[in-house]
């Protein structure tokens, strides 16, 4: 699947940099709140009956029960493919991304802009977002259990569908965009900790199950 572990774990860990960046940026320091109120301000407005039913309707899409039911559908998938390491992993980067994101909004929560958005209040707990977490979590694992022939349209799919949710949250004021951004950004963290995990196992695995001394097809083959 992928080439090198170091290289996955490298990005997951500047990726995790990155997260804290938007927080501390959007969270103590006056223009990241006032680029985030603006741009928030400018989904507001895009409001409307029509708008906003279409945007509570792909909104819902990354909510508990259809987040645990495509949970089920890529653990599936990666078991039907005989390839229950990466079920395990894609499970517990679905799992773990959740577990983050909920914990980071306890840790993060403060009161946010009340007065600087032209209608429309972000709760205190807010950070990253849960939804797009959700979202952009679930389309990463159907890529890495997804054929090789086939996992740049799942991964394009997917990822259209995360921007979707995300533009519905903003459009409904449920967030703002630095809530996605970070939502997005422990989605993609979680995804390449399981990429490191699933490329890890899978040399060991052929390691294990060739001759002493003889050549190992190349790793990028994995999970192909």
């Amino acid at each position: 699947m992928f080439r090198s572990p170091r290289t996955t774990l490298a990005a997951a860990i500047a990726l995790a940099f990155g997260a804290a960046a938007v927080w501390f940026v959007a969270f103590r320091t006056a223009t990241g709140a006032s680029v985030d109120a603006t741009i928030m301000t400018g989904f507001l407005e895009r409001r409307g009956p029509r708008v906003d039913r279409l945007a509570h309707a792909v909104a819902h899409l990354a909510d508990p029960a259809p987040f645990a039911l495509a949970t089920v559908a890529i653990v599936v998938v990666a078991l039907l493919r005989r390839r229950p390491w990466l079920a395990a992993v894609a499970g517990v980067v679905l799992i773990g991304a959740s577990v983050t994101t909920q914990a980071l909004k306890v840790l993060t929560a403060e009161p946010r802009l009340a007065n600087a958005m032209a209608g429309g209040w972000v709760d205190a707990a807010s950070w990253p977002s849960g939804h797009a977490t959700a979202a952009m979590t679930m389309a990463l694992c159907a890529a890495i259990v997804t054929p090789a022939r086939w996992r740049a349209l799942v991964l394009v799919v997917g990822s259209t569908g995360a921007i979707a949710v995300a533009y519905s949250v903003l459009v409904l004021g449920w967030h703002l965009p630095s809530d996605v951004l970070g939502g997005f950004c422990v989605a993609g963290v979680w995804a390449l900790l399981g990429i490191t995990a699933a490329t890890t196992l899978e040399r060991r695995r052929r390691l294990e199950r060739s001759p002493r001394g003889s050549p190992l097809a190349p790793a990028a083959a994995t999970a192909d």
